[in-house]
């Protein structure tokens, strides 16, 4: 059952009290586990009332979206792409079936662009052409050998 708001006003004015002021509201909805909307308006209401004084930070966050957690997972499409070609290569029709149209298209796209990847025009198959110097700038960096990954 949620708290009413003479509940958390008085939570609040406690945890002022005892504290002698809130550094950060994100803490507080973390000690309280509520939203930071809803202790927002529970502080604005004080504040209002000449409770408290508030003075508003500004913070700057990133959260990775969902795209993002797969590839930190998975790897980049094009990294996928690459890995997944077999040795005898595969066609446009072989990869859209296993990745996707839009997948093949942004990882083929950058494959080609890199020369990992290049199409044998007589038999329309794609195969591997990273290169050993690739191996080498990436041991470089401090890397592994990204075909072991």
């Amino acid at each position: 059952m949620a708290a009413s708001s003479e509940d958390l006003d008085t939570q609040l004015l406690a945890l002022v009290g005892s504290e002698g002021g809130v550094a950060d509201s994100m803490d507080v909805c973390a000690g309280l586990g509520m939203e930071h909307q809803a202790l927002v308006g529970a502080l604005k209401s004080l504040e209002a009332e000449a409770y408290v004084a508030m003075t508003p930070i500004n913070k700057e966050s990133w959260q990775l979206t969902e795209e993002a957690l797969s590839y930190v997972a998975k790897g980049s499409p094009e990294k996928q792409l690459v890995l997944w070609l077999p040795e005898e290569g595969a066609t446009d029709a072989e990869l859209e079936g296993v990745w996707g149209k839009e997948f093949v298209a942004i990882a083929k796209g950058k494959c080609m662009k890199n020369k990992w990847i290049a199409r044998d025009k007589a038999t329309g198959k794609y195969t591997k052409q990273v290169c050993a110097r690739m191996r080498a700038l990436r041991a470089a960096l401090g890397g592994t050998d990204w075909q072991t990954q």
